[in-house]
C-alpha cells in the first residue's frame, strides 16, 4: 500500500524532477531562519503588517476621501476624522496587532462604510453634529470606498496564478489538475500520487504536464517555489496521511488545504464546527439576507437614478437617431419574466426592424445558433444598420435602467428571459427567477452571447445561490472592461 512518502527516495518508479534551489534564495531563508529564532516576536509582529499595495490603498482612499469632504465642507471637520477613523478601523483590522491582506476585501469595505455612517448617524442623533458636517464625512466615506474598490478590483485581476502541489490518488489528482487548467488563477506545479497497491511500473512521469514528485516537504514546496499543498480526497488517503502532511509542512510558508465537493457553495456561505468528534462544514441558506437585499436595492435605486439622469440627454439622441435610420418607435418594449416568474415590460432601444416580433417564430425553427432555451442568431437579418452598433456596445440596453428605478430589474442579475425560454426551463433553469434579472451579470462579464446554454445557466445559478454585495460591485466593474472591448456582442 502506498501512503504518503515519509523518507525521500520511497516512491520507486517515478522521476525527481525538483529544480535546483536557487543560492540567492538558500541565503534569504537562512537569514530569515536565523533571524527568527534570535526574535521571533518581531518576525510574526513584521508578517501582521500590511502589504505595500495595502498600504499605498489606505493612503491613496483616505486621501481622496478627506479631499472630497473639503470640496464639499470648505473645511476639514472632526466629524469627517471620526468617521474616517471608524472605517479604517473596520476595513483594515484584522482582530490581531498590525493589518492584515482580507480574503473577502469587498466585503470588509462594506462592512467598514456601514460602521462609519453609522457612527456618522449616532452623532447626529446624539446633536454633537451638524447636518453638514455629516454630508461631508459621507462624502468622504463614499469616496474612500470608492477608490479602495478599485484599487482592490485592479490588484485582484493583476495576481500572480496559485502555484500549488496536488496529493492524491490519480483519479482525483487527475481531474483536479484537468479542472484548473482551464483557469488562469491556478498552476499545478507537481502531484504526489497516494494509492493502495500501486504498481510503480505504471506510474506516469506526470499528470497533465504536472512532473510527479517522490516527496512532499518544506523542501519540495521552497523548490516548486509552492503557494498551498492541495490534497484531493480519495480511497488512498487516511487521516493519518493529512496529519502526517501537515506536520512536515508545519514549518514551511505554504498553505495546505482539500478539495471539496461543496464546489458550487461559495465560501462565506460555509461554517465549520464539530458535531459530535466529527467535522461538520455548515452551510448558510443561499437566499441572500434581508440586510444585503435591502443594501441591494437602495444601491439600485439610487445608481439606476443617478445613472438615468445622466444618460438622458443621450438617450433622447440616439431615440431620434433610431427613428431616422428606419420607420418604427425608437424604443422596444416586450415582456420578460422576473423575480418568482413575475412578468413585466422591458424597455430597450429598438435594433430590429418594426416587424422583428412577426418573424421570430419562423426564424426560431430555421436559424436559431442558440443551444438549449436560449434564442440567438448571429448574423440576425433583422437587425438595422444603427441596430448593429448599439448591440456591439450594449447601447440598447440602456432604457434598463428604467426597470431598475421602478424595481423590475436590478442592475446585476441573471439575464432577463422571455416567457419562450422559460417554458423550456428545467429545476435547474428555473432557480434563475429566484432573483431580479439584471442589466449584467456574470454571463454578460465571461463571454454574453459566445456561451453555450449550459454554461450561462451554470453562472446564473451560482450567482443566485452565492452572490453578495460586495461581489455585485466586482461584476458592474468588469462589466465596464466587457462593453469597452465589445466582447461577446452582437
Amino acid at each position: 500500500m502506498s501512503q504518503i512518502v515519509l523518507e525521500p527516495g520511497a516512491g520507486a518508479g517515478t522521476t525527481n524532477v525538483l529544480p535546483p534551489r536557487v543560492p540567492a534564495q538558500q541565503r534569504v531563508n537562512k537569514i530569515a531562519q536565523r533571524y527568527s529564532r534570535v526574535v521571533p516576536a518581531s518576525v510574526d509582529s513584521i508578517r501582521a503588517l500590511p502589504s505595500v499595495p495595502l498600504c499605498l490603498e489606505l493612503v491613496a482612499s483616505v486621501s481622496v476621501g478627506v479631499a472630497s469632504s473639503v470640496l464639499v465642507m470648505g473645511r476639514l471637520s472632526w466629524v469627517t476624522i471620526a468617521v474616517l477613523t471608524c472605517w479604517c478601523v473596520a476595513v483594515y483590522h484584522g482582530g490581531s496587532p498590525g493589518l492584515r491582506r482580507l480574503s473577502a476585501p469587498a466585503e470588509a469595505l462594506l462592512r467598514g462604510s456601514s460602521l462609519a455612517l453609522a457612527a456618522g448617524a449616532l452623532l447626529v442623533a446624539g446633536g454633537a453634529a451638524s447636518a453638514p458636517e455629516t454630508s461631508g464625512a459621507v462624502t468622504a466615506t463614499g469616496a474612500a470606498w470608492l477608490v479602495a474598490s478599485c484599487a482592490r478590483s485592479v490588484r485582484e485581476r493583476r495576481r500572480l496564478p496559485s502555484r500549488v502541489i496536488v496529493v492524491g490518488d490519480r483519479v482525483a489528482v487527475t481531474q483536479a489538475a484537468a479542472a484548473w487548467r482551464t483557469t488562469s488563477a491556478v498552476e499545478v506545479v507537481g502531484v504526489h500520487i497516494v494509492e493502495p497497491d500501486a504498481d510503480t511500473a505504471t506510474m506516469p512521469s506526470d499528470i497533465l504536464g504536472a512532473p510527479l514528485l517522490d516527496y512532499v516537504d518544506a523542501a519540495t514546496v521552497d523548490s516548486l517555489q509552492a503557494d498551498a499543498v492541495i490534497v484531493a480526497p480519495g480511497p488512498g488517503l487516511t487521516a493519518e496521511d493529512l496529519s502526517t502532511l501537515s506536520w512536515r509542512l508545519e514549518d514551511a510558508q505554504v498553505s495546505v488545504g482539500m478539495i471539496s465537493v461543496l464546489d458550487a457553495v461559495a465560501p462565506h456561505r460555509l461554517c465549520p464546527g464539530r458535531l459530535g468528534d466529527r467535522l461538520v462544514v455548515g452551510i448558510a441558506p443561499p437566499r441572500r439576507s434581508a440586510w444585503d437585499r435591502s443594501i441591494k436595492a437602495a444601491i439600485d435605486r439610487l445608481l439606476g437614478a443617478a445613472f438615468l439622469v445622466l444618460a438622458a440627454p443621450f438617450l433622447g439622441a440616439l431615440i431620434i437617431l433610431i427613428r431616422m435610420d428606419s420607420p418604427g418607435p425608437g424604443i422596444f418594449m416586450q415582456t420578460r419574466v422576473g423575480l418568482d416568474g413575475q412578468p413585466f415590460r422591458i424597455f430597450k432601444l429598438r435594433t430590429m426592424t418594426a416587424d422583428a416580433e412577426a418573424s421570430m417564430r419562423f426564424l426560431l425553427e430555421t436559424s436559431n445558433d442558440g443551444d438549449g432555451a436560449h434564442f440567438k442568431i448571429k448574423h440576425d437579418p433583422r437587425i438595422t444598420r444603427l441596430g448593429s452598433f448599439l448591440r456591439k456596445n450594449s447601447l440598447d440596453e440602456l432604457p434598463q435602467l428604467v426597470n431598475v428605478v421602478l424595481g423590475d430589474m436590478s442592475l446585476v442579475g441573471p439575464r432577463p428571459a422571455t416567457a419562450l425560454e422559460v417554458a423550456k426551463y428545467d429545476t435547474r433553469a428555473s432557480r434563475r427567477l429566484a432573483t431580479k434579472p439584471g442589466m449584467t451579470g456574470r454571463w454578460q462579464v465571461s463571454g454574453r452571447t459566445n456561451l453555450s446554454w449550459n454554461e450561462s445557466v451554470r453562472l446564473d445559478v451560482d450567482y443566485v445561490d452565492n452572490a453578495n454585495v460586495s461581489q455585485d460591485i466586482g461584476i458592474m466593474m468588469r462589466t465596464i472592461r466587457v462593453v469597452l472591448g465589445r466582447e461577446g456582442a452582437y
